[in-house]
């Protein structure tokens, strides 16, 4: 009897503390437009980086509309954005130390309309203290790549 009170009270708090997160997954695409490619490495064993980006959509009034975040680890994953309205890729990497007890986070948005026909490939990279974000745009038609800037494709002030 015991055993099952303590699981029921352990799934209980999985589902209160996932209700809590105010983490909203971003939703499957069907069409998947774009890779990311996530390395991190904190560089010590007693502390530890933590990399994921939220994805917002900017309306014609340059207000970021939420659509969710995916948690990036050390992989490669595809999703889909909208080619309809601009977007913010809003990366941010957690740096935690076990022994200073101490934690830290770093935001880096990236503003893209991504375009039709076209796929887009983020290499995210977290090493050492430092961090980088490189976005390459290619035609899925002629297979060119070219790299964008990561701070171009602000239209609005202050979105």
């Amino acid at each position: 009897m015991k055993t099952k009170y303590f699981y029921s009270l352990v799934l209980l708090s999985i589902l209160l503390f996932q209700g809590c997160s105010g983490i909203k997954p971003y939703p499957s695409q069907e069409k998947k437009n774009i890779s990311i490619t996530t390395s991190v490495d904190s560089g010590s064993f007693f502390s530890s980086v933590k990399a994921e980006v939220d994805i917002f959509s900017i309306d014609t009034q340059c207000n970021n509309i939420y659509e969710g975040s995916l948690s990036l680890r050390n992989n490669a994953i595809k999703s889909g954005i909208t080619t309809a309205k601009a977007n913010k890729l809003s990366f941010i990497f957690s740096n935690s130390s076990f022994l200073g007890n101490n934690s830290s986070s770093i935001n880096f948005p990236v503003y893209l309309k991504a375009r039709k026909g076209y796929h887009y490939d983020f290499i995210v990279s977290y090493k050492d203290d430092l961090y980088n974000v490189e976005l390459f745009e290619s035609d899925t038609k002629t297979n060119t790549r070219r790299q964008l800037d990561t701070e171009d494709g602000q239209k609005c002030k202050n979105p």
